[in-house]
């Protein structure tokens, strides 16, 4: 488990993983465990703000996790039909 564990962390914080070109917190590269806390907390909106405010408008929040701050760079990202409403 432990191995295991290394590994995967290995992995998260290497160059070649698909989201190491945006920036964040290294605990966030590794786990979403601290945002769970801040979740428990009820600071979890105050918290990205902080880390928008630091990192930019695109800041990695999770092992495979991206917060977006940039409007117009959401509809790029949904494409053209957006999200599904219902």
């Amino acid at each position: 488990v432990f191995l295991c564990s290394l590994g995967l962390s290995i992995v998260r914080l290497s160059p070649f993983h698909p989201l190491a070109q945006f920036p964040g917190p290294t605990i966030g590269k590794i786990t979403q465990l601290w945002t769970f806390w801040k979740t428990l907390q009820g600071y979890k909106y105050l918290y990205h703000k902080s880390l928008h405010d630091r990192y930019g408008a695109y800041v990695r929040i999770g092992p495979n996790e991206i917060s977006v701050i940039d409007a117009p760079a959401v509809r790029k990202i949904l494409g053209r039909g957006g999200l599904e409403k219902g």
